[in-house]
């Protein structure tokens, strides 16, 4: 059954203890390199949100072979002092083919989720996919402030 964040098209990785989200996501601007087991050429992708167990990865052109559950390699460089290129595994744990992948790391040590912490700790959290930023000019505030007139 599909959720308001979900709709019928996305997958999500059988739930498990493991699968739970840990760490708040934030909000970043940077790419990644995907390598599957089905592709040895790595793919890259927008990265929208990063936290200490995972990322998000648009796919705007759409996910091609990479299902819930699939390992792969992802290579993104967030900014980490000491450190230019992290290269690690990840799960495969939601697939929304309109809009991209979600991934869990799976090999990051402990000073490399300490790291990661530290180097999000002070950028905004990421907003929910598929909602909608208004600030004092955002088409709701503009609306309310016609009709009030």
């Amino acid at each position: 059954m599909a959720t308001r964040e979900q709709d019928a098209t996305t997958t999500t990785a059988p739930a498990t203890k493991a699968a739970v989200r840990v760490g708040i996501r934030r909000a970043v601007a940077m790419t990644c390199e995907l390598v599957t087991s089905s592709r040895d050429t790595p793919l890259r992708h927008r990265v929208r949100d990063v936290s200490i167990s995972g990322l998000w990865a648009d796919t705007p052109d759409g996910v091609v072979d990479i299902r819930p559950g699939d390992v792969v390699v992802v290579c993104f460089c967030p900014g980490v002092r000491g450190r230019r290129e992290w290269i690690v595994f990840a799960d495969v744990a939601r697939v929304d083919p309109a809009s991209g992948l979600g991934l869990r790391f799976l090999d990051l040590t402990t000073d490399e989720r300490f790291a990661l912490g530290v180097w999000l700790r002070g950028r905004r959290e990421a907003r929910p996919r598929g909602s909608v930023e208004l600030g004092p000019e955002g088409p709701a505030l503009r609306a309310l402030r016609v009709g009030a007139a």
